[in-house]
């Protein structure tokens, strides 16, 4: 079901990138996620805490490197967490249909942008506990690496 939302939510995007109106939306997305790393906006950061992002689809990295890549196959629906980076700070919402059993709210943690990396810490600027890549980045797009996996996240 949410692969079939994840697919016309794709048609508007992936029309206006081709000049190809019948233009795949699955296939948008496997070339974004298969591809090397984009080279990220001059205004990375305005861009990330922009607007939440919501998890949509994923892909195992180490399935992608013996078979060369993403395909529709092997592009799965993601749980549909919400991830907003706003100064500094990532409150990461996980999804449970049932509000309350997490009374506690959002995870929060600090992070800071290193190159393509998002850096998380306990604190700002502290010691380093995990590292993203930022796979690629636009203003409707996130692709986050987490070296086993890669998530694709949009806009809700």
């Amino acid at each position: 079901m949410r692969l079939f939302a994840l697919l016309t939510v794709f048609g508007v995007r992936c029309f206006e990138l081709s000049a190809q109106p019948q233009a795949d939306p699955v296939a948008l997305v496997v070339s974004l996620m298969s591809g090397e790393f984009a080279p990220l906006p001059e205004n990375a950061i305005q861009v990330l805490e922009s607007a939440p992002w919501e998890a949509l689809a994923y892909a195992d990295t180490a399935t992608l490197a013996k078979v060369g890549g993403v395909d529709a196959e092997r592009l799965q629906e993601a749980v549909p967490d919400v991830y907003h980076f706003s100064a500094g700070v990532l409150s990461l919402k996980p999804f449970n249909p049932d509000p309350s059993a997490n009374p506690n709210g959002p995870i929060e943690v600090f992070y800071r942008q290193s190159g393509r990396h998002i850096i998380l810490s306990a604190e700002p600027g502290g010691e380093e506990i995990d590292r993203w890549g930022v796979h690629y980045l636009d203003s409707h797009y996130l692709i986050l690496d987490f070296g086993d996996l890669r998530l694709f996240l949009s806009h809700p």
